[in-house]
């Protein structure tokens, strides 16, 4: 795997991401790295050799069909095609792209932290392999959100399905409200 293919995969390893998100003016921010110095044809090239390999998977947008071309690759990294978001065509990985992206980052799944606010008004969940960490997560100093008390629930997933690709065999989550008034600003 050359570094372009990985820069791509891992892009799209917690969340499957819009393929003109790759080639946009903010690509250091969307994606909080470093830019990968590929032109939109560098892009469609890595995502058609990818897509043939079975790493990855595209998703039309509401209304959209793709054809498996490099041109239909092309175009939809270019950006004088741009369709508003809920059109646009996203990429994510396989369970083989998945995999491939394991093998050459070595995760720690443990250290792994899923955590949502404002799933329901005031709501917070965190899911962690890692029963320990997903404690010291909830109940840090630094919590912006932290528990009101006996708000406080615990269980245990057993699959836990820690991304859109990749499952665990178990999850320990923490639910819980929170005065979202009141956000902790720690000095």
């Amino acid at each position: 795997m050359n570094r372009h293919e990985r820069w791509i995969l891992e892009a799209a390893r917690a969340l499957r991401q819009p393929i003109r998100a790759l080639t946009s003016d903010g690509v250091e921010e969307w994606f909080n790295r470093h830019h990968h110095r590929l032109d939109p044809a560098g892009v469609a090239n890595v995502l058609r050799h990818l897509l043939l390999e079975d790493l990855i998977v595209l998703l039309p947008g509401e209304g959209g069909t793709l054809l498996d071309d490099q041109e239909e690759l092309r175009r939809l990294v270019e950006l004088r095609y741009r369709e508003p978001l809920f059109k646009t065509t996203f990429y994510g990985l396989t369970a083989a792209g998945g995999a491939a992206w394991e093998e050459v980052s070595q995760p720690d799944w443990a250290r792994y932290i899923d955590s949502s606010f404002g799933i329901e008004p005031n709501a917070g969940e965190v899911i962690c392999a890692d029963p320990a960490r997903a404690e010291r997560y909830v109940f840090s100093p630094y919590q912006e959100h932290p528990p009101l008390p006996h708000s406080v629930r615990r269980d245990r997933l057993e699959p836990w399905r820690a991304t859109y690709w990749k499952t665990l065999p178990t999850g320990y989550r923490i639910s819980f409200l929170y005065d979202s008034g009141r956000p902790v600003r720690p000095e």
